[in-house]
């Protein structure tokens, strides 16, 4: 009888001891999954984040980039048109002044020669302006 309860009593402890052992295993897979399934999800996270902030810092460089593109291209423009605007002045200026030299029975010459003073930009071209607004009577 003793040996039979002795028996017993091992298969019950090696049941238990079993169940135990059984327990720490999946104790130790439960971990090691947990901490798989933790760098997957750390890993997914971390690219998900980075493509918001590649979103995010691609949208403000846009931004930031289009402002300032707009404000060169607005100071160009501007520059451009305002030198156009003051040469057409002034060359309308230089055409009155000739027409007034017309006036007072000057020569195309003398003309010519006080244009050069009038406006020295216009020095090179004096002649060449009175030629152009010189009305022939």
């Amino acid at each position: 009888v003793r040996d039979e309860v002795k028996e017993e009593v091992k298969e019950a402890v090696r049941d238990e001891v079993k169940e135990e052992v059984k327990e720490a295993v999946r104790e130790e897979v439960k971990a090691e999954v947990r901490e798989k399934i933790a760098e997957e999800v750390k890993k997914e996270v971390r690219e998900k984040i980075a493509e918001e902030v590649k979103k995010e810092v691609r949208e403000k460089i846009t931004e930031e980039v289009r402002a300032e593109v707009t404000e060169w291209v607005t100071e160009e423009v501007t520059r451009g048109v305002t030198k156009k605007v003051t040469r057409e002045a002034q060359e309308q200026n230089v055409r009155t002044v000739i027409e007034m030299f017309q006036e007072y029975h000057e020569t195309k010459e003398s003309a010519a020669s006080k244009l050069q003073i009038k406006f020295p930009e216009y020095a090179d071209e004096a002649g060449k302006l009175v030629e152009k607004y010189w009305k022939e009577s």
